[in-house]
């Protein structure tokens, strides 16, 4: 078919042009098939050259946030958004110990040190985060503003495979990403 006509042929010699269309060979006048709506349209594979993005939905922490520490940051936590977007962010701990003991300022920064979100996780005497302490959702913005939760896990009550506060590392802090799901075009 061109943009006027239906064509036919018998040659059955067709290949993909530049913008992805299956076009007859000899003439590049577009193959049609039936369209979801029971319509003639052309075959284009524009759509299903790269495996589509799957954005962040989930991070988790491992490591010790020393109670002697003061700031821990994690410099690099590459999040994909629904766009399909690489979001390179740090994740920064705060020890507000002064004023709420065994309770950590959490802040999701971009890469300009903008803050995006602030949280909290309190620890208990276990050194395990305290019940309803232990995970907060963030929205992962991409280019046009639109955003993604993304439910991130600091741990959780008498879970020590996670984040903890003991003083068991001396003064330094040492959380680091467990896992962060999502994958970018292609991926």
């Amino acid at each position: 078919m061109d943009d006027e006509q239906v064509f036919y042929t018998r040659t059955g010699q067709f290949e993909f042009n530049e913008d992805n269309v299956l076009v007859d060979k000899n003439t590049g006048f577009k193959v049609a098939g039936i369209d979801a709506d029971g319509q003639l349209s052309e075959i284009n594979l524009s759509n299903y050259l790269a495996i589509k993005p799957t954005a962040t939905s989930k991070l988790t922490l491992t490591g010790n946030l020393s109670p002697l520490d003061d700031v821990h940051q994690i410099s690099s936590a590459k999040m994909i958004n629904a766009l399909g977007e690489e979001v390179d962010l740090s994740i920064k701990f705060t020890n507000e110990k002064a004023i709420f003991p065994n309770q950590w300022k959490i802040e999701i920064l971009d890469d300009t040190g903008n803050v995006l979100h602030t949280d909290s996780v309190k620890f208990g005497p276990d050194g395990t985060p305290e019940v309803g302490s232990g995970s907060f959702i963030f929205n992962l913005a991409d280019s046009t503003g639109s955003t993604t939760p993304v439910d991130i896990t600091v741990g959780s009550i008498g879970d020590f495979s996670a984040v903890t506060q003991t003083s068991a590392t001396g003064t330094d802090s040492n959380v680091a990403l467990h896992a962060v799901d999502g994958k970018g075009w292609g991926s």
